[in-house]
């Protein structure tokens, strides 16, 4: 492979303006490609630079000029890297960050979504340090800071394809892993093409200046530019029709068409956005969860119209429809024959496993040729909740959302008692989740607390309008049939929802931050929503249930000694004040809603 050493050649220069994409935010793209004749390689580098956020992405591009065999595949770990940044470390404090998959099972007091490492003075291991298990790492020095991200699938528990390490040494940083070595053990191709370039992981390299909160800000300002959340497909809630039944056989019977009609008639009265139909519509139904249908139909027994009264149904009641599919089993025509007969405006796309690197670009083939063929405005939603290789939290976000964990009642079953709906532990994911990635594109589950049993759960001691408040710094997704709620329940739920309606778009516009204390159900804590464009924001603060304080004093970011003009946005009060923020919540849990602009 390439060496200190190494001989180029330059073979070409392009810059291109790309001003009005549809995938990603303006940027300006420079590419030179390189020629490597002793090795036999052609390569690429790529930087973007995007004005609307401050930092570059890079990427490498390689060909191959000759054949190459398995064994000159160099370490992933070590010796491929993609970055090389020569700068002191061990002045800096290094944070490293990552987050799980398989949330499906992280649903315990002492199995949190989010890892995070802060590390100072000489490095700890000798003369190295290897991050490599995080997405994301800072290094700063006085108030100045760089964070590198690491654009893949990688999360803190899966490798995924060849995403690396962060590696510090005293004078340098190298990301490592370039997204290759998978393709070289039982593949179909070639682990380097001869007709064609593969791409390498894209890392972001961002510059920030002042403390942790403006670590988040820079992340998230590029992390928006580079997965434009497009207005048709950005700020959305649903609920889904796997979501109230014991898995398996039982939620598939959930997607019928009586029921969801009834779905669509209670999400038009609750002001939810779409009705997601799950696991079960299609044709054949194998009698359980795990089949590969030969065809992508609509059941005759459930379906006895196809999608034509469901969709005249919701188009009366002004509510959208979207689609469960499994995303590698589907071909491409059927996904789209479905979305144009049924006129769904997204797609959650399940059973992904990505064991080398062309199946991976063959489903982001295929998801791009989808919304391009859809003019972009269908959304995607991404499962990520098992612990398979999927999409991880920094990749395909671009195409729409990630559905990251599903919240249950309790069943007599042991099967689901690892996702039973637990407030404190869905409010601790938002909450770490809120840290270094745009909530607004991150689904946050509601279920129906009066469906949990006190043993498995203490869901039932937390009001409806508490759960519905904690998703919408999110995207709400009411993991229930909702046309089960009733009375008090329908009345809480609405509220929030029609309320939710009114400020969603500017609370979309903002950056969602974490105050308070980390969610355990006898902490103060919440989210900050701040527009740093006009100064302006939204505060959600939760009480929790064993929480003694009824009054409490919230640090906010960004806000200094300013006065700011508060406004409770459920009670209706107005007044005048600076931070940090004094509440009071009388009774707990509890939450407040507030919007405030400068004075």
């Amino acid at each position: 492979m390439i060496m200190p050493r190494s001989c180029a050649e330059l073979v070409d220069v392009r810059v291109s303006a790309m001003d009005r994409p549809r995938l990603t935010a303006a940027h300006v793209s420079a590419t030179a490609e390189f020629s490597y004749p002793r090795e036999g390689l052609a390569v690429r580098y790529t930087v973007q630079a995007y004005p609307s956020a401050c930092g570059v992405r890079t990427q490498l591009q390689v060909r191959a000029l000759r054949p190459f065999t398995v064994e000159e595949l160099p370490s992933h770990l070590l010796e491929s890297y993609g970055e090389y940044v020569p700068v002191r470390t061990v002045d800096c404090t290094r944070t490293a960050m990552g987050y799980y998959n398989d949330a499906q099972h992280r649903n315990h007091d002492d199995t949190p979504i989010m890892r995070r490492e802060r590390r100072v003075g000489g490095l700890a291991e000798t003369r190295r340090e290897i991050y490599d298990w995080a997405s994301l790492l800072s290094l700063q020095n006085g108030e100045a800071g760089l964070v590198w991200v690491k654009e893949s699938p990688k999360c803190v528990n899966q490798q995924a394809i060849d995403t690396g390490a962060f590696v510090l040494h005293p004078d340098d940083l190298r990301v490592t892993g370039l997204g290759l070595k998978a393709t070289c053990f039982g593949s179909r191709e070639p682990w380097l093409p001869y007709d064609r370039f593969r791409h390498c992981w894209a890392n972001w390299c961002v510059p920030y200046t002042g403390g942790e909160a403006e670590l988040q800000l820079a992340v998230k300002r590029f992390d928006r530019a580079r997965f434009l959340p497009h207005p048709e497909r950005r700020v959305y809630s649903r609920s889904n029709t796997w979501g109230t039944r014991p898995p398996g056989v039982a939620a598939q019977g959930a997607a019928n068409q009586d029921d969801v009609l009834k779905e669509i008639a209670s999400c038009a009265d609750l002001s939810i956005d779409a009705v997601a139909i799950d696991d079960g519509w299609q044709a054949p139904l194998a009698g359980g969860h795990f089949y590969k249908p030969d065809d992508w139909r609509p059941h005759p027994e459930r379906f006895p119209d196809g999608w034509s009264t469901v969709r005249r149904a919701a188009a009366d009641a002004g509510v959208d429809l979207q689609l469960w599919i499994a995303g590698t089993q589907a071909p491409l025509e059927h996904m789209i024959r479905n979305v144009e007969q049924g006129g769904f405006s997204g797609l959650k796309i399940d059973f992904l496993d990505f064991p080398a690197r062309e199946d991976l670009d063959r489903m982001m083939d295929k998801v791009e040729r989808l919304v391009k063929h859809m003019d972009y405005t269908l959304g995607i939603s991404w499962d990520v909740t098992e612990n398979s290789s999927r999409v991880g939290y920094y990749y395909g976000r671009e195409y729409g959302s990630l559905h990251t964990s599903n919240r249950k009642p309790d069943y007599a079953s042991k099967r689901v008692r690892h996702v039973v709906y637990t407030p404190r532990l869905v409010l601790r994911d938002a909450w770490h989740l809120a840290h270094y990635l745009n909530l607004n594109q991150v689904e946050i589950p509601v279920q129906n607390v009066a469906h949990i049993d006190p043993a498995a759960s203490n869901a039932a001691e937390y009001a409806h309008a508490y759960c519905a408040a904690m998703a919408v710094v999110g995207l709400p997704l009411f993991f229930q049939e909702t046309h089960l709620l009733e009375g008090r329940a329908r009345d809480e739920t609405r509220r929030i929802m029609q309320t939710w309606r009114e400020h969603r778009a500017a609370m979309a516009r903002a950056y969602v931050f974490p105050i308070g204390d980390e969610p355990c159900d006898e902490a103060w804590t919440g989210f900050q929503c701040h527009d740093p464009e006009t100064g302006s924001g939204y505060v959600l603060l939760f009480r929790e249930l064993r929480n003694r304080e009824a009054q409490h004093t919230v640090a906010l970011h960004f806000i200094g000694g300013r006065n700011l003009a508060w406004h409770d946005v459920l009670g209706g009060q107005h007044w005048k004040a600076g931070a940090p923020l004094e509440c009071a919540i009388d009774r707990a849990p509890g939450f407040r809603w507030f919007r405030y602009e400068p004075a």
